[in-house]
């Protein structure tokens, strides 16, 4: 079920039906999972992969409100795209710019080169891998990380 979740937020890992079993295509989403996390590629559910699915599951869950403001369908947002969905990441990317070291970008709805940097920034000062990419994970932290902000600063 956490990986049929997972598959859900993830485009990396393969879609997936809950039915009990193990089968090859459990199996290729253990695969894509341990390959998305940085662990060995096994296919076997060992500790190491339980807890990073797990946490990776709790993660989504925790992130309900973020996805009132952005659905899942949302991600990946990258260099080149427009609309809503990039207006509301500018919003929270210029709100953040308040406690990081990013470029604030304009809220244009356009994802340039001043939002592709503003990630970069970010990610980098969350130590992650600067993709310049926002997927559902780092909106998460983006929204939580925001929302304890801003609750300090009231």
């Amino acid at each position: 079920y956490m990986l049929s979740v997972l598959a859900a937020y993830i485009r990396q890992i393969p879609a997936l039906t809950v039915d009990g079993i193990f089968g090859s295509n459990t199996r290729d989403a253990v695969l894509a999972a341990q390959r998305y996390f940085g662990l060995q590629e096994t296919g076997i559910v060992d500790e190491m992969t339980w807890n990073q699915i797990y946490a990776e599951y709790q993660a989504i869950i925790e992130q309900n409100r973020a996805y009132e403001l952005l659905p899942p369908g949302a991600f990946p947002i990258a260099f080149g795209a427009k609309g809503h969905t990039v207006r509301t990441l500018q919003s929270v990317l210029i709100e953040l710019a308040e406690f990081y070291p990013i470029v604030k970008p304009p809220i244009s709805g356009q994802f340039g080169i001043a939002t592709l940097d503003a990630v970069r920034g970010l990610q980098k000062a969350y130590g992650l891998y600067e993709s310049g990419e926002v997927d559902s994970t780092l909106w998460g932290r983006m929204i939580r990380d925001y929302e304890a902000k801003m609750s300090i600063q009231h």
